[in-house]
This record gives C-alpha cells, structure tokens and sequence, in this order.
C-alpha cells in the first residue's frame, strides 16, 4: 500500500547534511516522492556546542542557535530540512533513569516546539511522525506532537552500546508501546518491535 498526499515529520540519528549513506534520509526522500516531509535535524546539545568551532556544519547551526530563529531549508519540491533554535541540555550521564527522564521531557518540549513551529509554518497538518530509532528525542512526541499516527522504527540494535543501554534498555520498550505502529528492518528485530 502507498501512502500519498501525507504530511511525514521524521526524527532520527542522522543529520542531513551527514556525507555517508543515510537510512533515514533515503526514507525521506522515497515519503517525498507522494507525501510533504519535514526532516528534522538533531537539536545542538550543549556539549557539541564545543566542538562548534573544529566542523563547519556544528557551527552553522550554533549560529542558528544564537539567533534564535528555527532554519528551515527546502531539499525539493517536497521536502524540508529543519535545523532547531533550540539547545539541547547534554544529560546522558546523569546516573538515574527517572531523573534523566524529567530532563529528557524538557529537552523533548524544546524540540517539539520547533518542530510545531515548522509544521505551522510549513501548512502540514494530521502528520505522521515516523522516528527512526531515536530513543530519547523522541520519547515524549507522541504527547507534546499529538500526531495522527507514530510509526517507530527499529533499524539498529543501538543499546547495545554503553551511550544508548544506559538508559535505553528501560525506555526503549515503554517508547516502542507508545507507537501506533513499530516496524523492523530485520526479522531478528521483531521480537523488539
């Protein structure tokens, strides 16, 4: 089945202006080809922000950031690049799950309201949010967005590594439950999704 005439927003672990082959830029690209897409770039986290200066692309969007105002580039006739205003608190350290998590909620509320401001913007309207297994940026989209439908997809079995199975491997399962739709791209990964 082809889905047509939608409005997809899309978060993931890749930025756009990511040189490598990208899984979650070819998706948007194929929803573009029937569908209005908004992919939206990773908030800058305050710890990034020091490596600013040594790459080009942290530091174009570190000015993004100071001025204040979301960056939203046309890549074709149907889809947009997002680059957020919003600063990002760098948590992953912190040693409780619970408190990571009330500080995730306010770094999901940042980004939200970037992307509310794009999709306003933008004219979207009854969007599908399609998350390409970005744990924590997304963990709390499905509330503050209020999409029509949330499609999460599992691409990678990320906590396995430290970054991501600190916290991920009690929120991954509670953020897979909250999709209206989990998908895998692997048949070893349905047993997660």
């Amino acid at each position: 089945m082809l889905i047509k005439n939608r409005d997809f927003v899309i978060i993931g672990l890749q930025q756009w202006f990511t040189v490598v082959g990208s899984t979650c830029k070819n998706i948007a690209q194929e929803f573009a080809k029937n569908n209005r897409v908004l992919y939206v770039d990773l908030p800058m986290d305050r710890k990034t922000a020091l490596q600013a200066k040594t790459d080009p692309n942290l530091a174009a969007h570190l000015e993004i950031v100071r001025s204040g105002k979301n960056d939203i580039r046309k890549i074709s006739d149907n889809l947009w690049n997002l680059r957020p205003k919003s600063m990002a608190e760098s948590i992953n350290w912190l040693p409780s799950t619970t408190l990571f998590s009330w500080f995730n909620r306010v770094n999901n509320k940042r980004l939200a309201c970037d992307i509310q401001e794009a999709i306003t913007q933008l004219g979207f309207r009854d969007i599908i949010l399609f998350n390409d297994n970005d744990i924590f940026r997304g963990f709390y989209f499905p509330e503050l967005l209020r999409p029509d439908k949330y499609v999460y997809l599992y691409r990678d079995f990320i906590i396995g590594v430290d970054y991501w199975k600190k916290h991920g491997e009690t929120l991954e399962p509670q953020h897979i439950a909250k999709a209206d739709v989990a998908v895998a791209n692997t048949p070893g990964y349905r047993t997660f999704a």
